[in-house]
């Protein structure tokens, strides 16, 4: 039989940069972008084109509250260790609920059409 591989390098020799501010930038940047879509989709349907909402409008709300349901469980779990390397996350994070977490975000990523 082969011998085991080598373990992974050790922490010191890794790069220790988060990236948590990154994720929070570029979620916080597309949910700016998605609710001014939605806002303007609303806006010109209601008040340029005097249309009543239909079904698809309800539909496009409906994703769009699910992409804010995605986002905000992502800044959350910001706050157990996302964006970061598991060897510079602290003793006191919480691996239970960020799992949780993760269960949610599975959830909603597949429950999408």
């Amino acid at each position: 039989m082969g011998s085991m591989p080598p373990s992974a390098p050790t922490a010191p020799s890794l790069s220790h940069d988060s990236l948590a501010s990154h994720v929070l930038g570029i979620l916080s940047a597309m949910f700016v972008l998605v609710t001014l879509v939605v806002v303007a989709r609303f806006c010109i349907h209601l008040r340029i084109a005097r249309a009543r909402l239909g079904a698809e409008d309800w539909c496009f709300f409906v994703g769009w509250a699910w992409a804010v349901a995605f986002d905000l469980n992502n800044i959350i779990q910001t706050n157990f260790g996302l964006g970061r390397h598991t060897y510079d996350s602290s003793t006191s994070t919480n691996t239970r609920v960020s799992l949780e977490v993760n269960k949610l975000n599975t959830y909603l990523r597949n429950s999408q059409c």
